[in-house]
């Protein structure tokens, strides 16, 4: 995930304070928000749903010759409620890292607009 600070520091970029800047690193935030909104609403999907993607699941088992059925059963129900707990972190996460693009975005989309309208009053004079 990319946090906002890389994306408004990413080399290549005009002023940011010219109008053209703030337009490419407001596209480039509107993108990260797009793919953190996916990817978030995805985890909270599995969390409804009750499952767990294939890359959490942990699949560890004791190696014993032969485990007995109320061990193995008391096993997979510990490592499925740590995957469920690793979800939830990852989730709370990608929707913090969402509330500061969104308020990097209005932010820009609010110098955005004092931009424009300085320069439609400007035109008229």
């Amino acid at each position: 995930m990319w946090e906002s600070e890389d994306i408004t520091q990413e080399g290549g970029l005009t002023s940011p304070t010219s109008l053209k800047g703030l337009s490419q690193t407001l596209e480039k935030l509107y993108a990260n928000e797009i793919r953190n909104w996916w990817e978030s609403t995805l985890l909270q999907c599995y969390l409804d749903g009750d499952r767990i993607p294939r890359g959490l699941a942990i699949y560890a088992v004791p190696s014993y010759e032969n485990p007995d059925p109320m061990l193995l059963q008391e096993w997979a129900e510990h490592t499925t409620s740590s995957s469920k707990g690793m979800l939830q972190i990852l989730n709370k996460y990608a929707i913090n890292i969402r509330a500061k693009l969104l308020e990097e975005i209005k932010k820009i989309e609010d110098l955005i607009a004092q931009d424009t309208e300085i320069a439609a009053v400007e035109t008229l004079r």
